[in-house]
Order: C-alpha cells, then sequence, then structure tokens
C-alpha cells in the first residue's frame, strides 16, 4: 500500500498452490463500497484473464484458458482516490483471495515523502515485523491476521526536515600544512535533497583565486568524488540522486601553516565548512597526529577523555566557525588522550626503610608510545623490569628525560590490540630505617592530565612488626578487622581476594598481618601514611589503660559512672578523626585495663588477709585506757581518791 495525497495505490501479490485437481478460476472478494477500489488491473497475469467488476460488485473474477494445476503468482494492481490537506484519518480494506485456506498474509505501507503515514496497531488485527532504521516514511511490514478485516490510517503532512552534525578529523601535519577531512552527515525527512551548498570560510576562500573556488576542496560522497559548481556564498555540490535520509560527505582540504619553525608552538583556528541550509547540530574535532597537534581546552571545547576512537573534542557551541588547536612537537610528551582501565601499584618496604615499587597499567587503545612522569629525584637506574604484555622491553624502545620530575617515555609500536598491559619496577635506594613510628609520603608514577584513569589500586606491604597506624586520604581499604582466635587482625575482604584471583594473581609473598589494600578511582599522585611498631602500640595501648586506672586508684573522686561516660564521649569524638588509630590501640588498652583488673584483685585479697595489729605508744592519745588497781584491775576507784581524779599518762593507741 502506498499513500500519496490523492490516491492510495495498491499492488498485490497472490501465491497459489494447487495442491489437489485443478484450477480454472479464482475469485477475489472486493471490500464494502466505502473501501472501494478502481482500475484493478493484472501486472503479471501467467495467462490469466480479469473480469471487469460492475458498479458496487462485491467479488472479481480471474480465470485461467488453461487449467493450472501447480503454482500460479497473480500480481496486480488497484487505485483508491483519497484526499490529505494537512491530516487525514480513514480506514482500508483490503481483497482477498478465496481458497480452501489462506495463511496469514503480510502487508507493507508506504507513504510519499512528504507524508508521515501511522498505521493504528491498537485497533487492527496487525502485527509488526521488524525492519531497518530509516526515514520516518520508510517501508513498514506488517501480518494481517484477517484479511478481511479494515486497517485504520492516519497521515499528516510535513514541511521538508534537515539536520547535520560534523567532525574535522586532522589526519596529519607536516612543515607546509595541515591536512583535514570533515565528516558532515545531513539526515533529511519528508523531502529528498538533490544538491548541498557548502560555505567556504573566508581563511581557504583567501588561499584560493576566485576562478579556482570549486577547487579549494574535495567533496566525497560514499567513495565518490563529486563535481562542485561555484554558488554566491561557496560551492555548490550535486548529489547522483535525490536523496533521503542520511547523507554522508567527507570534505577533503588542506590548510597552510604560518612560515615559523617547526620547532617552536604555534595556536592556530582551523576553519570549518558550513552549510547554507541548516545548521550543525553537533560539531567535533578527531585529531590523529596527538603529539603534534591538540585542542585548545577551554569553555568552548571540552575533551572526551573517554571517546574509543582516540583524540576527541566536543564544542559547546555547534555553530563555531573554527577550531582552536595548538601545534608542537613536543605536545606528545605532556599531554596524551588514551584511557587506563585499571592500575596497580604495588609498594614493599624492608626493614631497613628501602622500597621496592611495581606498577602494572592496563591501558585501552594503546597509543604509539606513553609518558610516564617519575617520582622526584629518580634516576634512570632505578627503574628496571620494563615489559609490555609480559614481555621485556629493549632499551631501545625507552627513553628517559631527567628533570625535577624525570620523565619516561616509552614506545609500544604499532599495537593493534584492544588493550596492552604495561608493567614497570623502580626502587627508592634512600633509606629511612622502621622506628617506633615513622610518617611516609609515596610518590607514584603519573600520567598527563589528559589520561583518564578508570580504576587504582594500591597494595602495601611493611616489614615484620610494623602496623599501619594511619590511611592515607581519599582511598578505599580493601581489608577489614577479622577475629583469629583471641586476637582481632586486619584481613583482606572477600571481594577482593576473589579480584585477585581472577586476575591471575595468588597473593605469594604476601604477610597477612602487614599486607594492606586500597582502591582510588582517577589518578594517585602520592600518599602520605604513618606506621608504628609493635612494641609501641603495645605500650601506648597498654600504657593509657594502666594511667587511667591509676589516676581512679589515686583519686576517689573519679570512681563514678560520670568519668566513665565522659570517657566514652571523648573515645568517640577523637575517632571521627582518628578512628584507625583508635581501632589499632583498643586491643592493648583492653589488655592494660585487664593488667589493671588483675592488680586490683590481688591487692583486695592481700588486704583480708593481714588484719590490723595494735601498736603501744608514749605520748598524749584521744584515748585513754582506765588504770588498774595493784589488787584487782575490776575494782572502781571510790569517789574523791586521787586515783579517780588524776590523769594516766600512758597512751595506747591502736595500728594504722
Amino acid at each position: 500500500v502506498y499513500v500519496d495525497r490523492s490516491e492510495t495505490h495498491l499492488e498485490f501479490t497472490f501465491d497459489i498452490n494447487v495442491e489437489s485437481g485443478a484450477l480454472r478460476q479464482l475469485e477475489i472478494q472486493l471490500p464494502e463500497q466505502e473501501y472501494d477500489w478502481q482500475d484493478f488491473a493484472l501486472i503479471d497475469a501467467a495467462g490469466a484473464t480479469l473480469s471487469t467488476p460492475e458498479a458496487g460488485a462485491d467479488r472479481l473474477l480471474v480465470s485461467w484458458k488453461v487449467p493450472q494445476t501447480k503454482r500460479v503468482v497473480l500480481r496486480g494492481r488497484a487505485i483508491a482516490p483519497n484526499s490529505i490537506e494537512a491530516s487525514a484519518n480513514w480506514a482500508i480494506q483490503l481483497p482477498a483471495p478465496k481458497g480452501t485456506y489462506l495463511l496469514t498474509p503480510l502487508v507493507s505501507f508506504r507513504a510519499a515523502d512528504e507524508i508521515e503515514l501511522t498505521v493504528d496497531r491498537e485497533n487492527s488485527q496487525l502485527e509488526a515485523l521488524p525492519t531497518l532504521d530509516g526515514p520516518a516514511n520508510q517501508t513498514a511490514v506488517f501480518r494481517l491476521r484477517n484479511l478481511s478485516d479494515p486497517v485504520p490510517l492516519a497521515a499528516e503532512l510535513h514541511e521538508r526536515e534537515l539536520s547535520a552534525h560534523a567532525t574535522a578529523d586532522i589526519e596529519a601535519v607536516d612543515e607546509q600544512a595541515l591536512r583535514i577531512t570533515q565528516y558532515t552527515v545531513l539526515n533529511v525527512r519528508y523531502g529528498r535533497l538533490s544538491a548541498v551548498e557548502l560555505l567556504v570560510p573566508p581563511e581557504l576562500k583567501s588561499q584560493v583565486p576566485a576562478f579556482g573556488i570549486t577547487e579549494v576542496a574535495h567533496v566525497r560522497y560514499r567513495g565518490k568524488r563529486l563535481p562542485a559548481a561555484e554558488s554566491p556564498n561557496g560551492i555548490r555540490v550535486p548529489l547522483p540522486e535525490a536523496t533521503i535520509g542520511g547523507i554522508p560527505l567527507e570534505i577533503q582540504y588542506r590548510l597552510p601553516l604560518p612560515a615559523v619553525s617547526t620547532a617552536e608552538a604555534m595556536a592556530l583556528n582551523i576553519p570549518v565548512f558550513t552549510l547554507a541550509d541548516v545548521e550543525y547540530s553537533e560539531l567535533q574535532c578527531h585529531v590523529t597526529p596527538i603529539d603534534q597537534v591538540q585542542v585548545e581546552d577551554g569553555s568552548e571545547w571540552g575533551a572526551v577523555l573517554t571517546s574509543p576512537s582516540g583524540a576527541l573534542w566536543v564544542a559547546k557551541d555547534a555553530q563555531s566557525a573554527s577550531i582552536p588547536v595548538s601545534i608542537s612537537p613536543d605536545l606528545g610528551q605532556v599531554s596524551q588522550q588514551y584511557v587506563v582501565n585499571r592500575a596497580v601499584i604495588r609498594t614493599q618496604f624492608a626493614a631497613n626503610g628501602l622500597s621496592e615499587t611495581t606498577a602494572i597499567y592496563e591501558i585501552l587503545s594503546p597509543p604509539a608510545y606513553v609518558v610516564l612522569q617519575l617520582p622526584e629525584g629518580y634516576g634512570r637506574d632505578q627503574v628496571h623490569d620494563l615489559r609490555l604484555n609480559g614481555h621485556v622491553l629493549p632499551a631501545s624502545q625507552v627513553s628517559f628525560e631527567s628533570g625535577e620530575r624525570p620523565n619516561l617515555r616509552i614506545s609500544l609500536g604499532e599495537n593493534s590490540l584492544e588493550s596492552a598491559v604495561l608493567q614497570l619496577t623502580y626502587l627508592d635506594r634512600t633509606p629511612h630505617p622502621f622506628g617506633l613510628t615513622r610518617s611516609q609520603r609515596i610518590e607514584f608514577p603519573t600520567f598527563p592530565k589528559s589520561v583518564w584513569i578508570n580504576e587504582m589500586t594500591w597494595e602495601l606491604q611493611l616489614p615484620l612488626g610494623q602496623h599501619l597506624f594511619s590511611y592515607p586520604d581519599a582511598l578505599f581499604p580493601q581489608f577489614t578487622w577479622k577475629r583469629t582466635g583471641l586476637i582481632w587482625q586486619r584481613r583482606l575482604t572477600s571481594d577482593y581476594r576473589q579480584s585477585q584471583s581472577n586476575s591471575g594473581e595468588n597473593g605469594a609473598g604476601q604477610q597477612p598481618s602487614y599486607f594492606y589494600a586500597f582502591r582510588a578511582f582517577g589518578p594517585l599522585p602520592e600518599v602520605t601514611i604513618r606506621s608504628m611498631s609493635q612494641s609501641m602500640i603495645l605500650f601506648v595501648g597498654a600504657g593509657t589503660s594502666l594511667l587511667l586506672g591509676f589516676l581512679f586508684w589515686r583519686f576517689h573522686n573519679t570512681r563514678n559512672v560520670l568519668t566513665l561516660v565522659a570517657l566514652a564521649f571523648c573515645m568517640s569524638v577523637v575517632s571521627m578523626w582518628y578512628l584507625e588509630a583508635i581501632q589499632l590501640l583498643l586491643q592493648p588498652a583492653l589488655i592494660g585495663l585487664g593488667l589493671a583488673g588483675i592488680a586490683t584483685f590481688v591487692d583486695s585479697r592481700l588486704r583480708r588477709r593481714q588484719p590490723p595489729i595494735p601498736r603501744h605508744r608514749t605520748g598524749g592519745s584521744s584515748i585513754i585506757r582506765p588504770p588498774r588497781s595493784g589488787n584487782d584491775s575490776s575494782v572502781p576507784p571510790q569517789i574523791g581518791s586521787e586515783s579517780a581524779t588524776r590523769v594516766p599518762s600512758t597512751v595506747y593507741r591502736p595500728e594504722n
């Protein structure tokens, strides 16, 4: 079914299988009067004749002079009038052949370019079949369960719609010019386009004579160069045929460079070809020689660091007439664009403070080379065991540039793989012996700022007897406290151990009590940690508890519930900033608390076994023992006698 403004055209194909007997006549059931089809005709009669239906007839007969005993394919057409001004709604009913049985028919609908045709599936027995993406008025195919049922249609007229987007691809640069290909894609709806008019930028128009404006650029359509003609504002390029849908164009041109030394950096604006009939909805710039040319990041252009196609920038304003770029042979050492999917850095300390760090980087869409900035003060001799995908890199692929923070340029070669694994090991030969406690700043190799790092993992191995006292900022620990017997220790989480197993890491050489792992998102230039020896942890933790126990024993006013609540509150406040330290010192503090409890128990038991013993002392006392007579101490003295009023000089004091 094809719909235009004034008519609905029908083309039908009946595939008839004669299973038994012979076919001499086929009856085609016609719709009712309101669905009247006119001008029936056979396209491929296959030896058949068609009877002209009378007005109001409900059937059409097709006859064969020679009986048909096998398969017969019958094709025909018809026309039904309609009228579409701005929009219209109507229904059609299709002719149905009458046979022993009818398989599910297929019906396709198509409309003129300027018409948007909608088939009402909710009010009809239609089942849509998948079709390729295309214009809004593309062919739609359905299964119709009952061919005699009406199919509601809705049509709407539209003006031609155009949209476009462009990507300028800087393909190469030499001493004289930039070679650029601008990929412009037009999308045409509700109409067709027979020619494209390009507006030539003034920067390019000044580089060619007026009579040679048509050679300012080469325009290709599907790989074939199109002829160009001069237009008032640029060039006009006719298409091979009037086209609807997507129109991909390739505009190839060269931009001459100023006469300056190639060793010097320069800023340049690359002009963009625009369209006379439509504005761009999106403007991008892709750079292939990223080590020599880059778009200047700013408020108007931004880098797409996650682009799988390489170095890509997007314009904030798609109507920008130019692309600001920087050209320098040293750009590759300053800024690169690729994605590091995962980075694993392992730092292992010896007892004398020397450390060895192994960095492993999984690079997606690896470039020809990468630039790594080493920590400050490192030399070439401190970096060794450079590997690419498990193979040792030869010295010819590695170059070292000294400086405050030296650069390591590693050539990866022409790598066609989707990802590459780069591994390097470097040593810190400056001894910083571990003492009772030590603060350490650890620097890592860094990529240029334009390189995106999805995930970074840092693994730390401390020497025997040293524990991590404070954690680095902005990192997520991949370990938790777990009980081993009576002691709680820090152990890696099950999820992290599983990720190690999935990546083929067996954790060989790891000492669980002194091994720590952290995870971060994005780059990790440096971390700061503090370690503490096991003896110092015991001294601080247990000593604090013993000191508090001594204070409670010395000052009786502190022996109440309020003191315990105040101590708990202070610990809660301190743990807001130093939670890791509180957790680490908690077990030694409990040990000190246990020692204080044992001392208290022993002291109380000893006091019960030693009752107080009285002692005889001379001198004044507030306790007076009654005197005794020489004959009988139980007889009290008589009133008025000297012994009754005399104060004895002997005083008895009990022992303290």
